[in-house]
């Protein structure tokens, strides 16, 4: 009889939860908001994750003893110290099925890495780099972003157009497109009101913004052109520090990137593969263009006894049906 295995992703803005079999057909699939405890706390964790497994069993229909192994990939777990709370959540969710509790991340890596072994760089609102070697050793960066410096995603990228701004009105930096594009998208009179504005807290510039500046590169901008290529240099760096953590390279490896600001510019992904090519030559770049909640798919998988073989034939499998679904 074929088994029935649940994965999750619980994100900073949107969570999903899917179940396939273990040829990798899907039979239920639910989404829903933020459930990063930092954002919305355990009990709000809680919610959210009773909400989008109960929907996806309803869709699947089927009970929870059902599920044969379940994969749990949260942001914000990013602590060991964290863990009793989580499982105290996942404990009364999940009862008897057993699961894996990992960083987002980590399902992003096993969704589209062979064996779910390499490294996995993800790109969003700010980034995020963890690996998995073929004796199951981990590696991982910090996660906080510019707090630790580590940057990379679209924050940071923002961030940094703002001190180019910033540099260009005081003439601390070359002259910039990106100055009139703020000043413009904030309404602002002159650029002095708007840098008051904003160092005043009336107004808000955040990730949303980044768009914005891959537009003003797109149109020749070179400070606009030299960040990209920046924060995909910032990129490419935290995937080597992975990479040094588990000491790879000497043989080949997948190197999978995740997340929507890889869509922004391909001046992103060639500064990251440059960067990692001092580093080594030995990795294979994939694109992961399917959701990591895969990736909690197949991890439910390894926790419930399934061969490799198996689970990378769900992978392929499971790959195409979540392409097929977002294409239609």
């Amino acid at each position: 009889m074929s088994g029935c295995y649940l994965g999750v992703d619980i994100g900073a803005s949107k969570s999903h939860a899917l179940i396939c079999d273990d040829a990798g057909t899907i039979l239920g699939f639910a989404q829903a908001g933020a459930g990063n405890h930092e954002q919305v706390g355990y009990d709000g964790l809680s919610r959210v994750l009773d909400q989008i497994v109960t929907a996806a069993l309803t869709s699947a229909n089927l009970a929870p003893g059902a599920i044969d192994g379940a994969g749990f990939g949260v942001c914000g777990y990013d602590w060991e110290s964290e863990r009793a709370a989580h499982v105290q959540v996942l404990d009364t969710l999940m009862s008897d099925t057993p699961y894996a509790l990992v960083n987002d991340s980590v399902i992003g890596l096993i969704a589209g890495a062979q064996d779910g072994v390499g490294v996995c760089v993800i790109a969003g609102t700010s980034c995020n780099a963890c690996g998995r070697a073929a004796d199951g050793r981990q590696g991982k960066t910090i996660g906080m972003g510019q707090m630790l410096g580590e940057a990379g995603g679209g924050g940071e990228l923002v961030t940094r157009a703002l001190w180019a701004v910033a540099h260009d009105y005081i003439r601390m930096g070359a002259p910039t497109r990106l100055t009139a594009a703020f000043v413009q998208a904030f309404n602002a009179p002159t650029t002095a009101q708007f840098i008051e504005d904003y160092t005043e807290g009336r107004v808000r510039v955040d990730a949303a913004y980044a768009p914005l500046v891959f537009q003003i590169a797109r149109e020749g901008d070179p400070v606009a052109q030299a960040l990209i290529r920046w924060t995909g240099t910032e990129l490419g760096a935290l995937a080597k520090a992975v990479m040094r953590q588990l000491h790879l390279g000497d043989a080949p490896f997948d190197l999978v990137l995740a997340g929507g600001y890889f869509k922004g510019s391909p001046a992103i992904i060639e500064a990251l593969c440059a960067s990692v090519a001092e580093y080594t030559d030995q990795a294979r770049v994939v694109h992961l263009d399917a959701p990591p909640v895969i990736g909690g798919v197949l991890l439910g998988m390894e926790t419930g006894g399934c061969p490799t073989s198996t689970i990378n034939h769900a992978r392929v499998a499971l790959q195409s049906a979540m392409r097929a679904s977002a294409s239609g």
